[in-house]
């Protein structure tokens, strides 16, 4: 899951833009059929091609990747257009139909459409002319001039408020920005990526093949080296503040290849309790939640004398409490403390859980800002897209939030 220079990849299924052809088709947006004449030996005739629902599909190879749209169906002659037909063939072709970023002034590029000629030709009596008259007129020409998916400009609010959160963001249109065709290998989808990195920095764009897992059509994967500046921010705001009434007085936060690690240190009335370990996360699937498991987090909690003494005669197994010793001890830090000896050991054996939850509590609610750029929602026509969250992982210190999309859900 590595997008090299880019501080925010999104990646796209294949598949999606299938179904969204497919959707087109069933709509009447993407035409059934269209009309042509044939030139024959026994003279021009009139051609009816009839279309199935579109494939959209990326194909690779050893020399490069690309995608295609394409066309099957058959294809009716006639001698008048309202005659029974003289012949039917069948229909196989495609098209080059790529996936490009359109420039906007003073905004984010948007992902549109580009035909650019017929990839595999049609048997007679159809020809590659007639194919590409069909994607050079409407109501296909249309169609394709008036796709735009505009999907980096979330990508960007969301970067804005994760790294430029006091200000000072680069301008919308002044990102670096490319995209990518990732062929999938294993359990991933055949993908397309688009790259959002800071201005001037974008030379290297990672993996080229797919990370994208099967089942979600759409992602959002952010750097590590984006979520060690997240992070490390983060810690430095917490520094100072409380968890479950310790002060944290130092702190620090990074990822490592599959978890969260934190390192911190909190104190409480002279009290010293240090922390440090792996933090697992994941996104609960339909929200834009973080479940986050600090189990694996080593609390170790250091008293000041007086504890230390106190715990000594009053437990945890009784100490010297027979003696009539802790009775005296206790009334000693009920009286410079404010706090019995009962009390001081339910706090002692509480601290470990409460330090895990608070950090638990302040990471979620710092992480929830990973999904803020996870969102396809628009409208093309009648047809309707809409995204679902669904799940998150961790590889190489990168994270992916991943969601399915609806087409007319």
């Amino acid at each position: 899951m590595n997008i090299g220079d880019a501080q925010i990849g999104i990646v796209f299924a294949v598949r999606f833009y299938d179904e969204f052809f497919k959707g087109l088709y069933r709509q009447g947006i993407f035409p059934s059929q269209f009309t042509s004449t044939v030139n024959t030996p026994v003279g021009d005739l009139h051609a009816t091609t009839l279309l199935n629902p579109p494939t959209f599909e990326l194909v690779s190879n050893s020399d490069q990747a690309y995608t295609r749209l394409c066309l099957n169906g058959s294809v009716e002659l006639r001698a008048d257009p309202d005659a029974e037909p003289l012949a039917t063939y069948p229909l196989i072709t495609s098209v080059f139909l790529d996936l490009r970023l359109n420039d906007v002034d003073d905004a984010a590029p948007v992902l549109h459409f580009v035909y650019s000629g017929v990839d595999e030709a049609p048997d007679p009596p159809l020809t590659a002319d007639m194919v590409n008259d069909a994607f050079t007129t409407d109501p296909i020409v249309t169609l394709l001039n008036e796709f735009e998916l505009d999907i980096i400009t979330p990508v960007i609010d969301a970067l804005t408020d994760l790294r430029f959160a006091n200000g000072n963001a680069p301008a919308a249109d002044t990102w670096d920005t490319a995209i990518r065709l990732l062929p999938a290998t294993g359990g991933n989808w055949d993908a397309v990526c688009v790259y959002v990195a800071l201005p001037d920095s974008l030379q290297d764009l990672g993996d080229e093949l797919s990370f994208l897992p099967r089942l979600n059509e759409f992602g959002v994967i952010y750097d590590r080296s984006l979520m060690n500046f997240v992070l490390s921010t983060t810690a430095s705001e917490q520094e100072g503040t409380e968890i479950e009434g310790a002060t944290i007085t130092q702190l620090s936060l990074s990822m490592g290849d599959n978890t969260l690690l934190i390192d911190g240190r909190a104190e409480q009335d002279g009290g010293v309790v240090t922390f440090s370990g792996p933090i697992e996360m994941a996104l609960i699937r339909g929200t834009d939640v973080f479940a986050v498991d600090t189990s694996g987090i080593d609390v170790d909690v250091d008293l000041p004398w007086y504890l230390d003494i106190l715990m000594f005669f009053t437990g945890p197994v009784g100490g010297i409490l027979t003696l009539g010793f802790g009775p005296l001890i206790g009334g000693v830090v009920l009286a410079t403390q404010g706090t019995s000896s009962g009390e001081v050991h339910a706090s002692l054996a509480s601290i470990p859980g409460l330090v895990r939850g608070g950090i638990a509590n302040t990471l979620a609610t710092e992480l929830a800002v990973l999904t803020e750029a996870l969102q396809v929602e628009s409208e093309f026509g009648e047809l309707t897209l809409m995204s679902s969250n669904d799940q998150s992982m961790i590889q190489g210190g990168s994270i992916g939030v991943f969601a399915q999309v609806l087409v007319n859900p």
